[in-house]
């Protein structure tokens, strides 16, 4: 058997908190170096103290403001507690010690009555059976075949795109073409052969320009 002993805070400033005893000696009060810390103003800074007593705990007054109560009684020495008994620690806190048992032959007994049993799960068997739904589908959905086409197979001529300066020389060379064309009709329109090229003009039309 394992018994454990515990506090309840059944009021306070945290109502249903649990406080575990663990130790020959623990201590409750106010301050944060105690093992039990109620933050309650009326509690004192080291109020009271658990110690491990035939096979219980019993609590001690440690003279504290407000005192310590067990079952509305004032205790001036160190008290025995038992299951179910309550503590107060001036007039808004109160715990409850409680003592549980875990019995060990119980667990075991459980083990017992398994033995010489098959433990491995049931395993159902997996129906093979189509559901009348998908076999349903099944007769009205007949499969379609696609025909791909043997062009796909067929090598595509891979087209090789010209450099950037070939480009650059083929625009340039376009604009010479137009702007020298323009050059051309305006020269003629305006009669300026003899003014811009007397030279050229009297190569090929001797005698043309003065």
């Amino acid at each position: 058997m394992s018994t454990s002993f515990q506090l309840y805070m059944r009021s306070g400033p945290t109502p249903g908190e649990r406080f575990f005893l663990e130790k020959q000696e623990v201590w409750l009060g106010r301050d944060p170096s105690n093992d039990i810390v109620i933050a309650d103003p009326e509690v004192s800074r080291r109020h009271a103290r658990f110690l491990q007593r035939g096979g219980t705990y019993a609590i001690e007054d440690m003279g504290s403001t407000n005192g310590t109560l067990v079952n509305g009684e004032m205790i001036s020495t160190l008290k025995p507690l038992s299951h179910g008994d309550v503590i107060e620690l001036g007039e808004h806190t109160s715990l409850v010690f409680e003592v549980t048992q875990t019995g060990v032959d119980e667990t075991v007994a459980v083990f017992r009555s398994t033995e010489g049993e098959d433990k491995s799960p049931e395993r159902k068997p997996v129906s093979t059976e189509i559901p009348p739904s998908l076999s349903a589908l099944g007769e009205e959905i007949s499969p379609t075949l696609v025909e791909i086409s043997d062009s796909l197979s067929e090598p595509q001529t891979v087209r090789r795109r010209l450099p950037t300066w070939v480009w650059i020389i083929i625009i340039l060379g376009g604009l010479m073409v137009v702007c020298g064309a323009i050059a051309l009709f305006i020269i003629d329109a305006l009669n300026l052969y003899c003014v811009l090229l007397p030279g050229i003009t009297n190569f090929f039309f001797p005698g043309a320009c003065p």
